[in-house]
């Protein structure tokens, strides 16, 4: 599995610039790549992912339909930091406690 995950970043890592940085559909491979992280227990590389495109000066731009995937994403993520899976900074755990 490790192996399909670094072939499947290196795919969507060169989607990714096919196309405009910002662009819808360029969220969405962030969003696949955020996927691939998790179906490979990277929830490290995931929480990374999340927290770039969550403060990308784009991301307001999105339709609130594209925003809740990313929220909804969010979530789980926090229940993994919870769970003990996802290890957070002190700073990260402070972020987690402030936003609900």
């Amino acid at each position: 599995m490790l192996s399909q995950y670094a072939e499947a970043e290196q795919w969507l890592l060169e989607a990714q610039t096919l196309v405009p940085e910002g662009a819808t559909a360029w969220f969405k491979t962030q969003e696949i790549r955020l996927v691939n992280a998790m179906y490979a227990s990277d929830y490290g590389a995931a929480w990374k992912q999340l927290h770039a495109m969550l403060q990308h000066p784009a991301f307001q731009a999105l339709n609130s339909l594209n925003q809740e995937s990313w929220r909804l994403y969010q979530g789980y993520l926090y229940f993994l930091a919870r769970s003990g899976r996802l290890n957070l900074s002190p700073r990260e755990k402070a972020m987690q406690k402030n936003s609900g």
